[in-house]
C-alpha cells in the first residue's frame, strides 16, 4: 500500500514506522506542483494529483487501486484482476438504481451535478490507452478540479464523464459492495452476517465515508438527510466502528497540523478567491512564483496593489476593485468605490488592515513600492516614518562589538528585505559600533536606520526612544548579542497576529532568564557543539 502526502511530514511522523510506503510530489512527475499548490485548496490539489498516483504506480506494468483517503475497506475486492483484463480502466458509478423524486437528498439532480461517477475509486491497468487516459486527465487536472459546479467542476470527478465516450477500454464496476457511500445507502439494504457486513446480500467491500464527520457519528453524511442511521443498525454500527478508529488513530491530533500551503508566507489565509486572483495573474505571466516564497508573496501583493480603474473616477487597487465586485455587501454598503464613496471605501480596508495586519489588506499596507536600502542616520527624536501595520526590527546596543557584528548580518541575512531594521545605540563609548555600521553602506539590501543617544538611557529609556521613532509600526526588539536564522520573523508575526487580543509574543529559550523552557530562570544546555544554528 502506497500513500501520497502532499505537504512536508517532518516532524509530524516518521515515514519508517508505518505500514505503508511514503509518496511525496516531489516523488512523482507533476508539471509545476508549485503552481497547483498555489492555485487548489488541499482537497481540490490531492484531486488534482490522482492520474500521477495511478501514472506512477504503472511504472514499471501491472495493475493499480485508487481509492480517497476516506474510504474503509471491509472484504477483498475479489475479481477486481479478471475485470481489469476486459477494461484496464474501472469506474464506480454513483447509482446503480434510481433514487426517489421527493426532495430529499442526495437526488438524482445532485448526484448530476457531482458526475456520473465517484472518483474515491478507480482501478487501472498499465496499457497504451490508460496511459493516454492518464496524460489528458492529468492536463485537464492542472486548471480544472476546483469545486466549482456552476463551471461545470466537482474536483476530478466531472471529467470522468467523458472518459467512456473518449477511450474505447473505460468499463464500469458496477458491484454493490465498491465504492459504496451516502449516495447509495437509501437505495440498499445493509446486513450483517457473522463478521461479513452484506449490502443487497454480497460482501460490502470498500465503504466511501464522504461528509462523515466524526464529532457526528450519528450522521451519514453532512451532504445527506435522507439516511436516518436510527433506523440503520448496521450502518449505524460502521459508522460508530469508523469515528473509534479515526480517534484510535489520532485523527483529533492530526487534523490540527498545519498545512504547507494555506497561507502566504506572512499569514494571510488563502482563501478561493486569493486562489483565483493568484491564478489570474499567473496565467497573465504578471506572477512567475507562489506567494509561499518571500520573493513570490512579494510579486503577488505588488500585482494586487496596482491601480485599476473601472468606469469613471479615480482608480482603486487590483485586490480593493475585486473584493468590491465579489461582495454584495460591500456593493450596497459602498455603491460608487471609485467615486463619492471612495473616502469611506479607503477608511474601512486601512480600518480592516489595522484589525488583521495579516490578512491581505494588512500587508498591502506594505506593498506600496520598495523604499530605498542604505543606511540612514536619525537625530534624536525624528521618526522613521512608518505604517500601522509596519514591522521594524529594533536592536539595541551598547558596546560588545564582536558580538554585535554577528547578529547584524545574521539579521540582513534572514529578514525580508521590505523590513526596516533600526539600531538604537545607547551612546556606545567605543566609536567601532558606529563605523561598523556605516562600514555595511555600500552592501546593504534594507533600510538600516542608526539612532544614536547623546547620553546613556539605560535599556529601557533606549528602547522606548526607538519604539518613539519607530511608531505607529510594530517593533520586535532582539537584543544584540542574538543571531538569528532563517524564518525567525515570520514566526513571531504569526504568534502576535494570531488574535487581535495579543499585544505582544516572545520567544521561548532553552538557555535564557525568564523566558527559559521548560522552567523559568533555569538555562538549559545551549547548542551542542556539533550543531550549527541552521541545525539546532
Amino acid at each position: 500500500m502506497t500513500v501520497l502526502v502532499v505537504d512536508s511530514i517532518a516532524g509530524f511522523f516518521e515515514p519508517e514506522r508505518e505500514p505503508f510506503a511514503i509518496l511525496q510530489p516531489q516523488d512523482l512527475a507533476i508539471e509545476d506542483f508549485a503552481a497547483l499548490s498555489a492555485r487548489y485548496n488541499a482537497i481540490e490539489l490531492c484531486c488534482a494529483l490522482k492520474p500521477s498516483i495511478l501514472r506512477h504506480l504503472l511504472r514499471d506494468g501491472g495493475s493499480a487501486v485508487y481509492l480517497d483517503s476516506d474510504v474503509r475497506v471491509f472484504a477483498p475486492l475479489e475479481d477486481l484482476h479478471e475485470a481489469l483484463e476486459r477494461h484496464p480502466f474501472l469506474l464506480t458509478p454513483h447509482l446503480i438504481d434510481p433514487i426517489p423524486d421527493d426532495g430529499y437528498q442526495p437526488g438524482e439532480l445532485a448526484i448530476l451535478l457531482a458526475g456520473a461517477f465517484n472518483l474515491g475509486f478507480a482501478a487501472a491497468r498499465a496499457t497504451d490507452e490508460v496511459d493516454s487516459l492518464l496524460d489528458w486527465w492529468s492536463q485537464r487536472l492542472r486548471t480544472g478540479s476546483r469545486i466549482d459546479p456552476a463551471r461545470g467542476m466537482v474536483f476530478d470527478q466531472r471529467w470522468a464523464d467523458l472518459m467512456p465516450g473518449m477511450f474505447e477500454h473505460v468499463g464500469l464496476c458496477r458491484d454493490p459492495g465498491v465504492n459504496v457511500g451516502y449516495w447509495r445507502a437509501a437505495t440498499s439494504e445493509f446486513d450483517r452476517r457473522d463478521a461479513q457486513v452484506t449490502i443487497d446480500s454480497t460482501p460490502l467491500r470498500t465503504f466511501h465515508f464522504t461528509g462523515f464527520d466524526p464529532e457526528r457519528p450519528d450522521r451519514l453524511s453532512t451532504y445527506d438527510n435522507r439516511t436516518s442511521l436510527a433506523r440503520e443498525p448496521v450502518l449505524a454500527q460502521m459508522c460508530a466502528d469508523f469515528a473509534r478508529s479515526l480517534d484510535t488513530h489520532g485523527h483529533a491530533t492530526c487534523r490540527g497540523w498545519p498545512y504547507d500551503f494555506a497561507d502566504t508566507l506572512s499569514g494571510a489565509p488563502m482563501t478561493a478567491a486569493l486562489r483565483e486572483l493568484w491564478d489570474r495573474g499567473h496565467a497573465l505571466g504578471a506572477i512567475t512564483e507562489t506567494p509561499f516564497t518571500e520573493r513570490g508573496e512579494r510579486a503577488f501583493l505588488d500585482w494586487l496593489s496596482e491601480p485599476v480603474s473601472v468606469g469613471a473616477g479615480e482608480p482603486l487597487s487590483r485586490y480593493l476593485t475585486e473584493i468590491h465586485g465579489s461582495d454584495p455587501a460591500l456593493r450596497e454598503r459602498f455603491p460608487a468605490p471609485q467615486g463619492a464613496d471612495r473616502e469611506s471605501y479607503l477608511a474601512w480596508a486601512a480600518e480592516q488592515a489595522e484589525r488583521q495586519p495579516t490578512s491581505v489588506l494588512g500587508l498591502l499596507g506594505e506593498a506600496q513600492p520598495g523604499r530605498p536600502a542604505g543606511l540612514r542616520e536619525l537625530a534624536v527624536e525624528e521618526p522613521l516614518g512608518t505604517r500601522r501595520g509596519e514591522a521594524v526590527v529594533c536592536i539595541p546596543v551598547y558596546g560588545a562589538l564582536e558580538l554585535f557584528a554577528e547578529c547584524l548580518p545574521s539579521v540582513l541575512a534572514h529578514t525580508p528585505k521590505d523590513v526596516r531594521i533600526l539600531i538604537a545605540d545607547d551612546a556606545s563609548p567605543d566609536p567601532a559600533i558606529g563605523d561598523f555600521v556605516r562600514s555595511l553602506e555600500g552592501v546593504l539590501e534594507h533600510e538600516v536606520s542608526y539612532l544614536r543617544q547623546p547620553q546613556n538611557l539605560g535599556f529601557p529609556g533606549n528602547v522606548n526612544a526607538a519604539f518613539a521613532a519607530a511608531a505607529p509600526a510594530d517593533v520586535v526588539v532582539l537584543n544584540s548579542d542574538c543571531v538569528v536564522a532563517a524564518g525567525w520573523l515570520e514566526g513571531l508575526r504569526r504568534a502576535a497576529y494570531s488574535d487581535a487580543l495579543v499585544a505582544t509574543a516572545s520567544a521561548l529559550t532553552n538557555h535564557g532568564t525568564i523566558l527559559s523552557a521548560p522552567d523559568r530562570n533555569k538555562p538549559g544546555p545551549g547548542i551542542p557543539q556539533d550543531q550549527d544554528l541552521a541545525h539546532a
